[in-house]
């Protein structure tokens, strides 16, 4: 199956913030909710008529739009890496190894032509290098020897602005590799948007993505890649997700009893652009990597704060995109 892919070299450093307090901590990977959110901002710099329409501020739940994004994974040259399914994906050990189990989970992303193989039903035969140092990273045919990209703490001095008291805090950030960054796969039911997305695209790599942008941080160059497939089964049992998911009100939650998956809690803050900071709604998500059981869901793009909630401080309403992307997968088994 071919997808549109694009990768995203960084210019320079890159912060994702997370769930956790502070700036000590950043993603590793760019959600699809993120990515989502800073395109569309970025489209509404050029047409902002056009957005409204797309995500009219009447609703509270949106279930059919024109396109789809992943999340943004890992690449390194050539070899991209996909989030690990929330299923099994290893043949059994004879030996029982524990050293062998406790590499196996440590294990976050593997290898596109290792997916492919798992997407069609067929458990792997899990390889393990002693001297593997990138043990996060699997591929077997030609392991890693050193990661995509390498997180780096740097302090950062707040002063008080009444008693002037100093305060060290640290501020991590991810640098790239200069052949490595992030990508994502795009699915467009309406071939006539590529043009504006991609040039929303082309946008926000000079506006940047994440945090301390006014210095330069976020910045990339999309490069879209050519002719991007999977090889995926013909008679899938199951889906596997891409993207941050959050369940449609017509969705079918018991379909979750034979599926595999982990939640994550996506909440923030928001700048009203009046001086005020806003607390968004929080949402429970399935994350990337969860096999879900097809017909599965949709996913949709959930309102999290609505103008009247902020006496009108808020121009719009503000969403949270939990559209699902899928890939097929055939799963003999219960997971």
């Amino acid at each position: 199956m071919k997808y549109r892919a694009y990768r995203l070299h960084f210019r320079g450093a890159l912060h994702i913030g997370s769930n956790r307090p502070g700036f000590e901590h950043t993603e590793d990977i760019i959600h699809s909710d993120t990515l989502f959110s800073a395109i569309i901002n970025a489209w509404s710099q050029m047409e902002p008529d056009f957005v409204t329409t797309l995500i009219p501020p009447e609703k509270d739940s949106i279930t059919d739009f024109p396109f789809r994004i992943s999340s943004a994974f890992p690449f390194y040259g050539n070899q991209f890496f996909f989030p690990k399914p929330y299923t099994k994906i290893w043949q059994e050990d004879s030996d029982n190894s524990p050293t062998t189990v406790k590499s196996q989970k440590k294990v976050r992303f593997i290898e596109k032509t290792v997916l492919e193989s798992v997407l069609n039903g067929k458990l792997l035969e899990y390889y393990f290098e002693g001297n593997q140092t990138v043990t996060a990273y699997y591929s077997p045919d030609s392991p890693l020897d050193s990661p995509p990209g390498k997180a780096y703490d740097v302090p950062r001095l707040k002063i008080d602005r009444n008693n002037q008291g100093q305060t060290i805090f640290y501020f991590t950030r991810i640098v790239f590799q200069p052949n490595a960054g992030l990508f994502f796969l795009v699915d467009c039911q309406d071939e006539t948007l590529l043009h504006t997305f991609e040039a929303a695209l082309r946008l926000l790599g000079d506006m940047g993505i994440g945090g301390d942008r006014s210095v330069g941080h976020g910045l990339f160059t999309p490069e879209s890649v050519a002719d991007f497939e999977l090889k995926t089964p013909d008679n899938p049992t199951h889906r596997y997700v891409l993207s941050l998911t959050h369940p449609a009100p017509n969705d079918d939650v018991t379909l979750l009893k034979n599926s595999g998956y982990d939640l994550i809690e996506r909440k923030g803050w928001a700048w009203s652009g009046r001086g005020i900071s806003l607390r968004r709604k929080a949402v429970r998500m399935l994350m990337e990597g969860s096999v879900l059981q097809k017909p599965g869901f949709k996913g949709d793009i959930i309102k999290v704060l609505d103008t009247k909630e902020t006496d009108w401080a808020l121009e719009h309403p503000l969403y949270r995109n939990g559209l699902l992307f899928g890939i097929p997968y055939i799963h003999g088994d219960k997971l």
